[in-house]
């Protein structure tokens, strides 16, 4: 498609206790959108890890490279 578009991530992730663990997703994103304009921009998000679920928060100026920003969160079963 010709557009550039990366996403580049950087985690950190932590036990917190034997059950419990945090991850944090910084992403750095940079590309054309579907109008053709270049842009920069960083996410933000956060992952809380029980043994049979998770939590999910996220921040992300320029979703799906687009000139939108989403704050989306999450909750889900492990199985």
């Amino acid at each position: 498609l010709h557009t550039g578009q990366q996403n580049t991530h950087v985690l950190w992730r932590r036990k917190l206790n034997r059950n419990n663990g945090i991850t944090f997703d910084g992403i750095f994103k940079s590309g054309h959108e579907d109008s053709g304009k270049y842009i920069r921009s960083v996410s933000l998000g956060v992952y809380y890890d029980r043994p049979h679920w998770f939590w999910k928060l996220y921040y992300d100026p320029h979703v799906n490279f687009t000139g939108h920003t989403m704050v989306r969160t999450g909750i889900g079963l492990k199985f």
